[in-house]
């Protein structure tokens, strides 16, 4: 299925005004974050080196983020794995049930603020395909379909290589992957005025290594969504 060019009228809406007023605060969140991870892996303790699993590393992540917050003039609160789902009252039922890895809730921003960072491991051996295709149909398409954020404009991927070395041929890859047709048509990707999907670098949040934007047209009462996409090494 073929999503119609909408890139302009994405950001043309009340919703998108609004979330992009509140662009300074959630900018304040991602650089606490980049900045964070690459001062705990100066020094990274068995629970966060890359040969960990995903969810233990982004468990420890998340409590070093929330014990560190205060300090950093953050003072929202940091949750790891927090359950989301769609209620419907009419049924007494529960729908797009999942867990997101690490989100954060604002407690003095108005509106608040909820920013879901999806996480996964991205690698650059013979299973690196697999990593990046995860990453799309695993962990993008849970955004797309409403899952995370249904009620906001804004949400992040994280992608964790093992080597800074590594980092740009693999959003490079990552990239080239996200403009195939298929990939596109599954994610309902918002081409620009050019016919590209993929911005970067990334124009809305600096910290970000791209932007990608999604149509969510099909979730009923789920606006549009920008994803800002990381990338964080482990060998800082």
């Amino acid at each position: 299925m073929r999503v119609p060019s909408r890139h302009r009228e994405l950001f043309a809406g009340e919703k998108w005004q609004a979330a992009f007023g509140r662009k300074e605060a959630i900018e304040k969140i991602v650089s606490y974050v980049c900045s964070h991870w690459a001062r705990l892996q100066k020094y990274p303790t068995g629970d966060i080196v890359f040969s960990q699993s995903e969810p233990k590393i982004t468990k420890y992540f998340c409590q070093s983020l929330r014990a560190h917050a205060l300090s950093h003039g953050i003072t929202g609160i940091f949750i790891p794995e927090h359950p989301v789902a769609k209620l419907d009252e009419l049924n007494k039922t529960l729908g797009n049930r999942g867990r997101t890895d690490i989100t954060y809730f604002s407690d003095r921003q108005s509106p608040a603020l909820e920013i879901v960072f999806e996480f996964k491991k991205l690698k650059l051996s013979s299973r690196g395909k697999i990593s990046r295709s995860q990453y799309c149909d695993a962990g993008m398409i849970r955004f797309v379909n409403g899952i995370y954020t249904p009620n906001d404009e804004i949400g992040f991927m994280v992608g964790l290589v093992e080597n800074e070395t590594d980092s740009a041929s693999i959003s490079a890859s990552l990239q080239r992957m996200l403009q195939h047709p298929d990939t596109r048509s599954l994610l309902r990707m918002v081409s620009d005025n050019k016919g590209k999907v993929v911005t970067s670098p990334a124009l809305r949040f600096m910290r970000c290594h791209f932007e990608t934007h999604h149509a969510r047209d099909h979730v009923e009462e789920c606006p549009d969504i920008l994803l800002g996409h990381l990338i964080l090494s482990h060998g800082c």
